[in-house]
């Protein structure tokens, strides 16, 4: 639909418009209320997570992408997408090591196809165009290698792996945000993929876990 306007018509025969007036004279200005709106049709509000991943001796170890295929009509905005560390072992680990988040254009392959669940079960269908990947297909299974090389340029977000300096010790879960809610949404056109990857040689006693939301819509 084109952008259009809305006439007015002369006062006290058209519709009210909402005002908060600044002081308390009746002369004193009045500011009308707004309400911030996004300049698109959203069709899904979904959330997603990846199985456990064992961490690979492999240099780049592909996590997750998130795709929106050539052709498709719709487009998705990445809202959020954190990174989950988990220790199963008392060993030490001081490999240098980041999580990088990057856009391509070369479609992955392999992997796991994950689930993309709506906020509300009532809303449509997840387009087809719509696909995640994960590295393995259950929580510290076999591992099912995505395949898709990074871009040869710097990430678009990064955070360091934790490290462990010694091998005693009690450590928690820890998180690695590559795109946080209140940041804006990484917008994947048709034809454009996310990828995360680990840059490292890392034991096996580092696990991984993806989570996100993201969100597919039109522009009016």
């Amino acid at each position: 639909m084109p952008a259009s306007t809305i006439q007015y018509p002369p006062d006290s025969t058209g519709k009210s418009v909402r005002t908060y007036r600044r002081g308390a004279l009746t002369t004193d200005p009045h500011d009308t209320y707004v309400i911030v709106a996004k300049d698109r049709v959203t069709t899904n509000e979904l959330r997603f997570a990846t199985f456990r991943t064992i961490a690979s001796a492999a240099v780049n170890h592909n996590l997750l992408t998130i795709e929106n295929t050539t052709g498709s009509a719709v487009l998705l905005a990445i809202q959020e997408l954190v990174m989950e560390i988990q220790v199963t072992a008392v060993t030490a680990m001081l490999v240098a090591a980041e999580a990088r988040l990057f856009r391509t254009t070369t479609a992955p392959t392999g992997g796991t196809i994950l689930t993309a669940h709506p906020n509300d079960t009532g809303g449509p269908a997840v387009p087809a165009n719509i696909v995640l990947r994960g590295a393995t297909a259950s929580d510290g299974g076999v591992a099912t290698a995505i395949t898709l090389a990074a871009p040869a340029t710097n990430p678009i977000s990064s955070q360091a792996v934790d490290k462990i300096i010694t091998g005693v010790g009690q450590w928690n879960t820890d998180e690695a945000p590559l795109i946080l809610t209140l940041a804006p949404a990484l917008i994947l056109r048709a034809g454009q993929a996310a990828l995360v990857q680990v840059n490292g040689i890392i034991p096996a006693h580092f696990n991984y876990v993806l989570r996100g939301q993201i969100e597919v819509f039109t522009q009016p």
